[in-house]
């Protein structure tokens, strides 16, 4: 009988924990969903201000060359 209970908390301990263990990853990568979304939109504002300090490059140049450095970056990269 104890054989059995014990066998049932511990698959019950390990269900738990998966599923925290998701909720965890779940939610680390939406907040850095998140992260991105409002680091491109301020891309985008600022490509518009700096192109009178880049008059050889547009304004998608300068926000393709922004963005391209924000998804390098490695607090933008999603969580496994």
């Amino acid at each position: 009988m104890t054989a059995i209970t014990l066998k049932n908390l511990n698959f019950s301990t390990r269900l738990v924990e998966r599923f925290a263990n998701f909720l965890k990853i779940f939610l680390a990568n939406m907040m850095i969903g998140m992260m991105r979304a409002r680091q491109i939109e301020a891309n985008r504002r600022l490509a518009r201000e700096m192109r009178h300090e880049y008059k050889g490059q547009t304004v998608d140049q300068l926000f393709h060359e922004l963005n391209q450095r924000t998804l390098s970056d490695k607090a933008y990269q999603w969580k496994k």
